[in-house]
């Protein structure tokens, strides 16, 4: 017998709002747990995956949002990533010297004004996740993703 594949199961009520303002339009998304993480994929392809995942290895699918934890979304790169992050995120428009210090899963030496989940941009392109914690951020960039060295990539003056 081999290994069983990992359910997939629909998010309940409670998890639905926790996921739901993190998404564009997400009325039009079928929201799922799948491998401990909520995903969000078509409502037009969801009865077809659902029915595949028996059968087939199911590599990834969709669109994943992030793990809930204690009724609080932890968010995934992909949905920072994504066209279907809802507008009403929170952003910080980071300048160029922060832009990189970030990309390098430093703290970008910015005021902290907010506390909880911000998405971090540069020229209004979307970076990736900082968490504002009592007067600091936490950076959520992907570790392996980091700019490694203390070469300077910034080579524009403009801001």
């Amino acid at each position: 017998k081999g290994k069983q594949k990992p359910s997939l199961t629909r998010l309940n009520k409670a998890e639905r709002n926790v996921v739901a303002p993190w998404i564009h339009h997400c009325d039009a998304f079928t929201l799922f747990s799948w491998k401990g993480q909520a995903w969000a994929l078509p409502a037009s392809v969801a009865a077809d995956l659902e029915s595949l995942t028996g059968k087939l290895r199911i590599v990834s699918a969709g669109l994943k949002v992030g793990k809930i934890i204690r009724e609080e979304l932890i968010p995934s790169h992909e949905l920072a990533m994504s066209v279907h992050a809802a507008a009403s995120i929170p952003r910080v428009e980071l300048p160029a010297a922060a832009a990189v210090a970030y990309l390098r899963k430093e703290s970008p030496e910015i005021p902290v004004k907010e506390k909880g989940w911000l998405l971090a941009t540069y020229r209004n392109h979307p970076l990736g996740w900082l968490k504002g914690v009592g007067g600091r951020f936490n950076n959520y960039y992907p570790t392996n993703w980091r700019i490694r060295g203390r070469g300077d990539p910034v080579n524009s003056p403009e801001e």
